[in-house]
């Protein structure tokens, strides 16, 4: 909680969709939109989620949103662990998976060096430096994401399913499921 989830996310997409707001907890419903990631022939355009912080709470409706937030962690295609330098990682047996990415955020003096290194974001003792608040790493992000899903390097020549989700509703040609995947929820 409070790591600047929702910043990265209104960063990420480009415009306010995640209330942002340094008070623990203001995310109380996850929010997913589409994000573009990297440049030109290489974009690709991922639905991107934000959740609340998984943390304990006696709050009925807080615990409600946290439940709901672990069913969407659950089934991501990728999932990226962020902190802060003041808030550690959360045990590995609170998440309802391991994380493809780790990033450390609001590390607004962090060197553009750190971003470079292949293994950086691969591991909690070597996470990703970045500060969303400050764009600063951001694409560095974008690469590490794009490569958790095998398409780093990829150009297609034509249209192509990426991630298992996408895979699986084309093979089923479930027409339905496919346009809820691909369609904002805000939109």
């Amino acid at each position: 909680a409070n790591v600047g989830k929702s910043t990265l996310t209104n960063r990420m997409l480009g415009r306010a969709a995640s209330i942002v707001a340094d008070l623990p907890g203001t995310t109380r419903d996850w929010v997913a939109a589409l994000a573009e990631l990297g440049d030109g022939p290489r974009g690709v355009c991922v639905r991107w989620m934000d959740t609340p912080g998984l943390r304990a709470s006696d709050d009925a409706i807080e615990q409600s949103a946290i439940q709901l937030a672990r069913q969407v962690i659950e089934a991501a295609d990728v999932l990226i662990a962020m902190r802060d330098p003041t808030i550690d990682w959360p045990d590995d047996r609170a998440l309802p998976r391991p994380p493809d990415v780790y990033v450390i955020n609001k590390l607004d003096d962090a060197p553009d060096e750190a971003a470079a290194s292949p293994d950086v974001g691969s591991s909690p003792d070597a996470p990703l430096p970045i500060s969303a608040a400050h764009d600063r790493a951001i694409g560095a992000l974008e690469h590490r994401v794009l490569h958790a899903l095998r398409i780093d390097t990829a150009v297609p020549a034509r249209l192509w399913a990426f991630s298992p989700t996408l895979r699986d509703l084309l093979d089923r040609a479930d027409r339905d499921a496919l346009r809820r995947y691909v369609t904002p929820i805000d939109g």
